[in-house]
């Protein structure tokens, strides 16, 4: 199981296809991808 800060999202909503339904989560992907928990970019200083 993992988390992720809420911050990062910035809407929420539902899909509807018929009778199908789906949740669509609009996040701040370049904000989630360069943030301290993902690791993925070290900091220059």
């Amino acid at each position: 199981s993992s988390a992720v800060d809420t911050s990062f999202i910035t809407g929420i909503g539902c899909v509807k296809n018929g009778e199908e339904q789906r949740m669509l989560i609009l996040m701040d992907i370049e904000g989630l991808m360069a943030s301290d928990d993902m690791g993925l970019i070290n900091s220059v200083r």
